[in-house]
């Protein structure tokens, strides 16, 4: 049975698939009549000039060049067209947008790569090809911005490279620097070059020969007067010749059972020396026997001369050192043992002491390496 369609319904999209057809081959008869027209126009102009005769050869030659110049550079353009460039490496899709940068002049996007602008031909500013991601720099400040997250900064505030994080005298771009931990007082750039000597003072002993008593059979007791720098107050010893001074008091909260305390010194020997004095009943000089303490500093080893009832000081002393970073301070103090003093948890002696420069050399316990201080005003 016929269908009820009229043959146009039937045939519709025969219809529209031949139109189709047509439209295209009409579009592309266009593009080359106009593309083929271009070329002569260019070609007839070009022999156009080469043919003219100037009146004046001289200034019509150089404004002819000047006119041709102008005129291949816009066919040109028109010939080669301007085309984005996409970086094929990051591309995912096709219609990815080109990694672009204003341009420096007419303020035109235009590939990141270009030196010059393809626009207005204005050269642009030297720049990275390609900046790595652990070195982007957002903020301009010094510091990564990868960096900066890690540690809990701001990859776009420049000022907190200046500050101190974790308040350990060194800035963050410091720590980043030295590889350090920002966050942790602990981590820090080494501290030794921001050491300086405040001061250094002739230790004074904590001693006071008094006097001595025959004990028979040539053995003397000395006393001495102890001042305790742990409890801040006096004490009055009675010593024998080869003992240690004290015993000390003990100090608040310690145990009974805590073992006794003694100083640093012992009594090594008594000497008599013969001293010329003026006797005020006889009304002129003469010589006795005065009682001389040789007492050892069981630390060093060294030994110390004591004149009865007159201080006495040997070759340490009490060196203040400062940390310029943030201005704390650590005393070695020769007057009671080896000037054992701590720098941000790190054991440290006193090894040498040069009064006239100001300077000193500290030795680290744990490695026995040295270090040379210099004096504040260096």
């Amino acid at each position: 049975m016929a269908s009820g369609k009229s043959p146009l319904a039937r045939n519709y999209d025969k219809i529209l698939a031949a139109v189709s057809i047509l439209l295209l081959a009409l579009a592309i008869f266009v593009f080359v009549r106009a593309t083929g027209g271009a070329d002569g126009e260019k070609a007839a102009f070009i022999r156009g000039l080469e043919s003219y005769e100037p009146a004046n050869p001289e200034f019509d030659r150089s404004l002819a060049e000047e006119q041709l110049k102008a005129y291949l550079k816009t066919t040109g353009k028109i010939d080669k067209p301007f085309r984005s460039v996409v970086d094929e490496s990051s591309r995912e899709g096709f219609f990815l947008p080109a990694t672009r940068v204003w341009c420096v002049e007419c303020r035109k996007p235009i590939p990141f790569e270009s030196e010059t602008c393809p626009l207005c031909g204005k050269e642009q500013p030297k720049k990275n090809p390609v900046i790595a991601d652990d070195a982007m720099d957002s903020d301009g400040d010094g510091l990564p911005d990868v960096w900066e997250r890690k540690f809990g900064l701001n990859p776009v505030d420049p000022a907190d490279a200046d500050l101190d994080a974790d308040g350990d005298g060194f800035t963050n771009k410091e720590e980043f620097a030295n590889k350090t931990d920002p966050r942790d007082p602990g981590s820090h750039p080494d501290i030794f070059g921001y050491l300086r000597v405040a001061s250094i003072e002739a230790a004074r002993l904590p001693l006071l020969f008094q006097t001595v008593s025959s004990m028979g059979g040539g053995n003397y007791k000395c006393q001495f007067n102890y001042f305790d720098k742990e409890l801040n107050r006096g004490k009055t010893l009675f010593v024998n010749v080869g003992d240690v001074i004290g015993p000390l008091d003990r100090l608040p909260g310690s145990p009974l059972s805590a073992p006794p305390r003694f100083s640093d010194f012992k009594l090594a020997a008594l000497e008599w020396r013969d001293e010329s004095v003026f006797s005020k009943i006889e009304q002129k000089e003469k010589i006795v026997k005065v009682p001389v303490a040789i007492v050892e500093r069981i630390s060093t080893g060294r030994r110390i001369e004591f004149l009865r009832e007159k201080e006495s000081t040997d070759s340490s002393y009490v060196v203040t050192i400062t940390l310029t970073r943030d201005n704390s301070e650590f005393v070695a103090d020769g007057s009671v043992g080896e000037a054992e003093f701590k720098i941000r948890g790190e054991d440290f002696i006193l090894a040498k002491v040069d009064v006239s420069a100001g300077t000193v050399v500290i030795r680290r316990k744990a490695d026995k390496k040295e270090f040379f201080v210099k004096h504040l005003e260096e």
